[in-house]
């Protein structure tokens, strides 16, 4: 579940390293973390694609990816995850375990040429590097996952092979590329059962 990110690189191959008939998506672009947050929010009544062959729509495990471009402090998103992490327990009866993961870094988590903003953020006061996942970010989950012990944990970590798979200025991959950040994570999730 997340943001369309999770589209690029699910519906891009990643099935092809799990268990298909075990695995869902449900992500679409601008679903953050303020909208997750909220059970009413249209966010929760996206389609789910390729359905798992059985309890497709209550599932018991989600991976989560938490995003949110405005926030500058772990504090900001772990008032988010609170209320997110109870809402998919209430919302998913079979829930037995969520993973978060932040967006695929950069190579080595450090800034990319080609992704620096050229006007500086008005929240910071500083260019934002959309791809560089910020050291918060990572305090953020780890306090969630200290939280709720047990129900949550943190993902492996993802890194770009290198910053060319980067549209320019953008949060997104080249769609040639999308085929790379599949195996990804299907490397990563591929031996589950």
């Amino acid at each position: 579940m997340g943001v369309a990110i999770v589209h690029e690189w699910y519906d891009h191959g990643f099935e092809d390293y799990v268990d298909n008939a075990r695995w869902e998506e449900q992500a679409k672009h601008g679903q953050y973390l303020e909208r997750w947050r909220d059970p009413n929010d249209e966010v929760w009544n996206e389609p789910i694609v390729s359905a798992c062959a059985t309890d497709s729509g209550n599932p018991d495990r989600v991976l989560f990816q938490a995003v949110n471009w405005s926030y500058t402090t772990a504090d900001e998103w772990v008032a988010d995850l609170r209320k997110i992490v109870p809402l998919l327990q209430q919302k998913f009866s079979n829930l037995r375990r969520i993973d978060m993961f932040t967006m695929p870094r950069t190579p080595g988590n450090v800034p990319c040429a080609n992704l620096v903003e050229q006007e500086p953020d008005e929240k910071t006061k500083d260019s934002r590097i959309k791809r560089q996942v910020l050291p918060f970010v990572d305090e953020a989950l780890e306090r969630i996952a200290a939280e709720f012990p047990g129900l949550v944990g943190i993902a492996p970590k993802v890194y770009a092979p290198d910053c060319s798979v980067y549209l320019p200025l953008s949060a997104h991959w080249k769609e040639a590329d999308f085929p790379k950040m599949a195996k990804l994570y299907g490397d990563i999730y591929a031996g589950e059962k």
